[in-house]
Parts: structure tokens; sequence; C-alpha cells
């Protein structure tokens, strides 16, 4: 009884909200600015026009490169569009995308030009414009072959602080609205994506007592919800920008609270926590894995019909129990009558992706 209750104890702590770290990197290595945008391709990230504080004008045209690699930066080419500051991007695959923001030639302070960077051809090519309202400072990020865009000042709204969600099919060249952000209305916040999540940082946020913000929100693209982490750990700031390469997150530059200036260069590093079941409760809660604690058979039950599903136990070190492969239907039943008391982690996977990640307590039938 003494060992199951201290298994359940340590069940309990680590399945405690899991957080992901942040730690401040060197500066980045040009001039202070902010209102840029960002996105990444491969093992680089870009950072793009924005308001630079050496600049003769708000309205920038440089360009970037990080190579995450080498941990360096590179002066590249100007953007050969018009100067704009606050617009926002996004990366698939070898391509970079730049969306709407203020453009020097403009007669308005809200645009929604669409640019497509080829890193191949190192090339940009103006595309068919955005088609919702104009717009600037709203947030980008890419997962997989989409783009998002999300928040922002919107040109048509009522208020500065936005909360529509965009999704951009780079297949098909199109895009649809979605149902908006849950959160607060802002503007000026940071965003990446790492794997099926993507991340909305800081910004100026409506309910809020400072223009200032350290929210971070979470998108999971699978289950289309999002959810509200741990603030950022640094100073609040907004007018950052972020790009992500592979399983990290950067945020740099923009205006921070504690800076004597406007203008930024601070660069930090994201590393995402690792799953736990409470944080999956919430992102998954369309499947069941009862019950818990289990003592002889344990069920899966999806809310659809599963093809081609595994599922895979493995134990406290990480060491795989049991796969069952290629199962089909919405319930699979599995008998651990031969697991030794200890805790689990049972993990889904659908179409090569991580779907559920979950911990389980086997406590023995008697």
């Amino acid at each position: 009884m003494r060992k199951l209750l201290l298994i359940i104890l340590l069940f309990l702590a680590i399945n405690a909200k899991s957080q992901g770290t942040w730690v401040q990197k060197v500066d980045f290595i040009g001039d202070t600015r902010h209102s840029v945008a960002g996105f990444n391709i491969g093992t680089k990230g870009y950072l793009i026009c924005g308001n630079v504080s050496t600049a003769t004008s708000d309205y920038g045209k440089e360009f970037w490169e990080y190579n995450q690699v080498t941990d360096t930066w590179t002066q590249k080419a100007d953007f050969p569009g018009d100067a704009r500051h606050s617009a926002s991007g996004f990366g698939i695959g070898t391509k970079g995308y730049l969306i709407c923001g203020n453009v020097t030639t403009a007669t308005s302070d809200y645009g929604k030009e669409f640019w497509e960077y080829n890193q191949v051809t190192d090339t940009w090519t103006q595309k068919t414009d955005f088609p919702g309202n104009t717009r600037h400072s709203a947030t980008g990020f890419g997962i997989g072959t989409k783009g998002y865009l999300v928040c922002g000042n919107v040109s048509s709204a009522s208020s500065d602080f936005g909360k529509e969600f965009w999704e951009y099919n780079q297949s098909t060249d199109t895009w649809t609205q979605k149902v908006d952000f849950p959160g607060d209305g802002r503007y000026g916040a940071a965003g990446f994506g790492i794997g099926t999540k993507g991340y909305l940082i800081g910004g100026n946020v409506s309910n809020a007592s400072s223009v200032f913000g350290k929210e971070i929100w979470e998108y999971n693209q699978v289950t289309n919800t999002w959810t509200q982490k741990a603030d950022f750990s640094g100073d609040a700031r907004y007018y950052a920008t972020g790009f992500a390469i592979g399983s990290k997150g950067y945020l740099v530059c923009g205006k921070v609270t504690t800076a004597s200036s406007d203008y930024g260069k601070e660069f930090w590093e994201y590393t995402e926590g690792a799953s736990t079941d409470v944080e999956n409760l919430k992102s998954n809660n369309v499947f069941s894995i009862y019950p818990n604690p289990c003592k002889d058979d344990l069920t899966l039950s999806a809310p659809y019909e599963l093809n081609d599903a595994t599922m895979i136990i493995y134990d406290f070190n990480g060491i795989k129990i049991l796969e069952v492969s290629k199962f089909n239907g919405k319930h699979i039943k599995i008998n651990c009558n031969n697991l030794p008391i200890g805790i689990y982690c049972i993990t889904l996977i659908l179409n090569g992706n991580q779907i559920v990640n979950k911990n389980i307590i086997f406590t023995k039938s008697n």
C-alpha cells in the first residue's frame, strides 16, 4: 500500500502543468529595432523590414538571416518591395511569407500585400493580396504546410486590439478565416510554430494595465484549440518578432518595458516543456484512456474511427514495453495484467504525428 501511495504521489508531481524554458542569448548584432517581421526556413531564421533606430525613416527594408548551426547573423540584400514596418511573417517548407503591415507608399497605415521569399533562388515574388481587411501588427507562425495570422490592428474593427485568426494553405494558395482567438484582443505580439503547435508571445493586450505584455498562448493544430501557458520569463514587451528552427523558438528585438529606448535587440531561445497528462487532457480531451489507475484491461476511446493507428506503452524509464500497430476503429482494449506496478506513458500515433501522450498508473489486480 505504501509503495502504491508513493507511485500516486510521483504521478501527481510529474503531471503538474509543464512549461517550456527561456534562455537569453547574445543580443542581435544589427541596430536596435522593433515592428520587424520574422519567419524560418529549415535551419535558418529571418528578420525583415521594421523600424530601425539608426534609419532616417520608420519604414525599413533590411533583411537578416540567422544560422542556428553556427549561431551567427548575416545581413542579406534588402527586401525589394516598398519599405514597411509592423508586417507579419511565417515560413512553409522552402518559402517564407511577408503579410500586411504599414507600407511607406500606401495611403493608409493598414496593408494587405502578400510576398513570398524563395530560399533556393534567393528571390522575392509579390502574390495576390491577403483577402481579409487591411491590418498591421498581427502575429504570424507556420505549422507544417499551413501559415497562420492572428490578432493585430484591423482597419475595419471598432478596436485596435484584434482577435481574428486566419489560415493560409500553401498547396491551394488560399486563405480561410477561422474562429477568433479566445484570449483578449491584442496587437504587436510575436509568434513562432514548433511541431504541431503555434505560440503567441507578449504584445499589447486590450485589458492590460501596460502596453508591454508577457502572456504566452499555445495553439494546437491537431485539436484546433488554444491554451494559455506560463508568462514569458523575461521583461514584458511588444512589437518583438519570432521564428522557430527545429524544436527551438526564438524571440528577438521589440520594445521592452525596462529598456531606455523604444528599440530593442534582445535575443531569446525557447525550448518546449515535456508533454504531461494535465496538459494533454486539456488539448486532447476528445480522447479517453481508462481506467486510470488501471488493474487489468486498458481502453482507449476516440470520437471517430481511427485508421492504421499505433499505440505504444513506455515504462517510466522510456523503454518501450508494448506496441499495438495498425489498429482501426473507435476503441482498443489491451490487457495489461503482465505489467508490474508503476507509472507508464501511453502514446497514440496517427499519420506519423503523436496525438495523445498520457501517463497512467498500473496497480495490478488482486
